[in-house]
Parts: structure tokens; C-alpha cells; sequence
């Protein structure tokens, strides 16, 4: 049975349609709706610059392998290079 075949739901779906449309909107309702929708534009575009530059795994691993390979070079540079000086210079 459909919601709308109840007994008196029509009637109080039509009190409280009636009750409604009595409502009062203050101005400063509807300046704090105009705020909210300004500050909803400003956070879309805020989303979609992060969606536009963040970084994907494929971003991360590249730059971690980076790293990593600056950081191995640096070793074997710091443990290369004072006995290659040593040698060199006597």
C-alpha cells in the first residue's frame, strides 16, 4: 500500500503544506543563505584545485626512489671520497 492511500494522510500532508506556506523569511535568513552559498562556490574551487594538483602514487614512488638515490650517492660519496683525498694527496 502506497504511503499516500493511509487514512487522513492527504489531510495532514495539506495541514501541514498550509502551515508552511505561513512561514516568515527574515532578511537575515537570507543573507546567511547567500553567505553559505558564497562560501560553498569558494570551497568547490578550492576541491577542484587540490583535485588538479594533488599527488597519485605514481608521483609519491617516483619521488621517493629520488630520494633514495640521492641519499645512497651521498654515502658511498661520504665513505668514497676521504680515501680517495687520503690517496690522492700523499
Amino acid at each position: 500500500m502506497s504511503i499516500d492511500k493511509l487514512p487522513g494522510f492527504n489531510e495532514r500532508k495539506q495541514k501541514r503544506l498550509a502551515e508552511a506556506t505561513n512561514c516568515v523569511y527574515d532578511e537575515s535568513m537570507l543573507k546567511r543563505l547567500d553567505k553559505l552559498e558564497q562560501d560553498a562556490t569558494v570551497i568547490k574551487a578550492d576541491v577542484a584545485v587540490v583535485k588538479a594538483t594533488h599527488a597519485t602514487k605514481a608521483d609519491v614512488a617516483e619521488a621517493k626512489s629520488g630520494v633514495i638515490m640521492w641519499v645512497v650517492s651521498a654515502v658511498i660519496l661520504a665513505q668514497v671520497l676521504p680515501a680517495l683525498l687520503k690517496h690522492y694527496l700523499q
